[in-house]
């Protein structure tokens, strides 16, 4: 098959007109749009609760300290248990603060301030 040349990537330009533009290509699973992987957690992060595509809205959020109950019920945030600990690596995911779920389970983990670090699928 062209394109393939046994280095496990995939070979865009072999595409042609078919991904042209906005079109997503499902490869292994995954959804990619002009070669660059779309996160699907992204796309399962209601608009309602965040400040822009970067951000949760945390002022949404209401509770204690451990767990935050977003509206509507169906998100809520729990503190992130391996944050500021030695045996984590940098505190948790790169500073996470919070992880966010869902009914279905984790969808993200955020610092503080409600910056996505980490997409879950």
């Amino acid at each position: 098959m062209a394109g393939a040349g046994g280095s496990g990537r995939a070979n865009w330009g072999g595409l042609g007109a078919a991904a042209g533009g906005a079109a997503v290509v499902y490869i292994g699973g995954k959804a990619y749009r002009n070669g660059v992987q779309i996160n699907y957690a992204a796309r399962k992060i209601s608009k309602k609760i965040l400040k822009n595509k970067n951000h949760v809205d945390l002022d949404k959020f209401k509770g204690n300290h451990q767990y935050q109950k977003g509206p509507g019920g169906s998100y809520h945030l729990e503190k992130d248990r391996a944050a500021g600990k030695p045996s984590a690596h940098n505190g948790g995911a790169k500073g996470s603060y919070w992880k966010l779920y869902d009914r279905k389970g984790k969808l993200a983990s955020l610092d503080k301030n409600g910056k996505i670090l980490k997409y879950y699928n």
